[in-house]
């Protein structure tokens, strides 16, 4: 199972490739959250601004954005990320499993 890691109370940027084109959708068509189980159901920790990496999404990388605000006030150690497309209202995983991520304090807190 992939990893990530988010740090804390860190503006944060992670890029997702899609390995495929996305032009036919816009940005607004992804959501990217972290929830504290696996489950879509489960706690939501935070959620990603969602951009594409190269503006027209061509390159099929998307782009992750979150600031201090939104990362300092995850109080869990740990989480599941997902990145969902929303079609007609259903949202369908393009990850064949959620990836674990690893909520890391400040460095200097470590």
């Amino acid at each position: 199972m992939a990893k990530t890691v988010v740090q804390r109370g860190r503006y944060q940027i992670k890029r997702v490739a899609l390995n495929r084109d996305l032009t036919a959708f816009t940005a607004a068509d992804f959501i990217s959250q972290i929830r504290a189980t696996d489950s879509n159901t489960s706690e939501l920790l935070m959620e990603w601004g969602v951009s594409f990496d190269d503006g027209t999404g061509a390159n099929g990388i998307l782009r992750l954005v979150a600031d201090d605000t939104i990362t300092g006030a995850v109080n869990r150690e740990s989480g599941y990320m997902d990145v969902l497309r929303v079609d007609g209202g259903q949202k369908t995983s393009e990850f064949n499993e959620a990836m674990f991520v690893e909520f890391r304090g400040m460095p200097s807190d470590e």
